[in-house]
């Protein structure tokens, strides 16, 4: 199984953008070409557990 990191850049309406690293195991290419719309959620999901941990410690 091949492991590796993704990083992407989303661009988020009103905000900016953010850079987000997310962990990939699996078939890094695969993921690449089918699973852009996963991976996209889970950058969208990562953004909003960062704005939580911003917003606890805040």
């Amino acid at each position: 199984m091949e492991v590796g990191s993704i990083t992407m850049r989303l661009l988020i309406a009103g905000d900016g953008s953010e850079d987000v690293h997310i962990r990939v195991e699996g078939d890094i290419g695969l993921c690449t070409q089918l699973g852009m719309l996963d991976l996209a959620r889970e950058a969208v999901r990562e953004i909003a557990r960062r704005d939580d941990d911003e917003g606890d410690a805040g």
